[in-house]
């Protein structure tokens, strides 16, 4: 008798475990003991890219009281720029930073922001996408957790042919990406995609004409060095992210995700002055190594938007065409730049 009931107690214990197991407290999470993450950047962390990634990385261990440990990656050592994205959804990286010019038809949607021109400033456009994302949350950024959406300043052209005008970049080879190539076909030029690292020795022997993007990269990459002219047209800012995967994510306790999400304001002004500096670094760093810096007239600049205004009919036809609200989107953000512009 005794055993048969020793032999039901073991049972209805071995039906409780399973129970009492799933209620069971999470691990606690210490500085001691951290959760430990990946984080993949195809820059340095010198770069302008690289000083907001580090930023972004060193607050996220603050504000999480060591709970957190970031592993950088930087130089692309865990994941090459265009595969930063797809990298952290497939979990290769638990996070990510990254530009969408690098996948073109990841985002769809989005690159209204990056055809958008007459940004003022960094500030203007990481306030106008941070909004513009809170409000359409667009499905094509739904396979990770966004975590910061921030821009570079204002993109402009240096050469080795001064550039005046509209008409003198007709026949002109210009270094550009993603859909930065789409804006150069439409003032006349031939687009040559070739990464950052590429674009000295290019410039430096003749391959291209010039090159199209934010101003700190005259001195972050050197390429005030073998460039002649800077045209100050400052028109598209090029939209960077960071991001995680979404079980990384969901596996963190509450506390954490709430003091993760509220960073983002916090480094993207960071980002924009960070970047504002680095743009005037760049200029300086120009007129040192002799460069002409050509500003256009209000007068050019018109004919220089207009020339432009093709890229953004295409991109609305191209996206009602596959059902998405392209016009609206690009209203939404052409009437926040008005507003933070002022």
């Amino acid at each position: 008798m005794r055993n048969k009931v020793l032999l039901i107690s073991a049972a209805v214990v071995l039906l409780l475990v399973p129970i009492f197991a799933g209620c069971a407290p999470t691990p606690t999470v210490t500085p001691e003991k951290p959760i430990e993450i990946s984080f993949a950047c195809f820059t340095p962390p010198t770069s302008s890219l690289g000083m907001t990634s580090e930023y972004w990385a060193k607050r996220v261990e603050e504000v999480t009281g060591g709970r957190i440990k970031v592993n950088r990656y930087w130089g692309g050592t865990l994941l090459k720029g265009p595969k930063i994205y797809e990298g952290v959804v497939s979990r290769i990286a638990d996070t990510g930073v990254s530009v969408i010019g690098f996948t073109p038809g990841r985002f769809p949607l989005w690159q209204a922001m990056d055809i958008s021109i007459g940004f003022r400033s960094a500030h203007v456009a990481n306030r106008v996408q941070w909004e513009v994302f809170q409000k359409f949350k667009p499905e094509e950024w739904a396979e990770t957790h966004v975590l910061v959406l921030f821009a570079c300043t204002p993109c402009s052209i240096w050469s080795n042919t001064a550039i005046r005008s509209v008409d003198d970049m007709k026949g002109l080879e210009i270094r550009s990406t993603g859909f930065t190539a789409q804006m150069v076909e439409a003032l006349g030029g031939t687009p040559v995609g070739a990464p950052q690292a590429e674009a000295y020795e290019m410039l430096q022997k003749g391959i291209v004409d010039g090159a199209w993007s934010s101003v700190d990269v005259l001195m972050g990459w050197k390429q005030a060095e073998v460039t002649k002219y800077l045209t100050l047209v400052g028109s598209y800012v090029s939209t960077f992210f960071i991001v995680m995967n979404l079980d990384t994510w969901n596996s963190l306790p509450k506390d954490i995700q709430k003091s993760i999400d509220g960073l983002a304001e916090e480094v993207m002004e960071w980002s924009a002055t960070s970047w504002e500096r680095r743009h005037n670094e760049g200029l300086q760093y120009a007129r040192d190594h002799g460069l002409e810096i050509i500003t256009l007239s209000p007068a050019e600049m018109t004919r220089w938007n207009q020339a432009l205004k093709p890229v953004l009919d295409d991109y609305v036809a191209r996206m009602e065409a596959e059902g998405l609200p392209g016009r609206e989107f690009l209203d939404e953000i052409l009437k926040l730049k008005e507003k933070y512009g002022k």
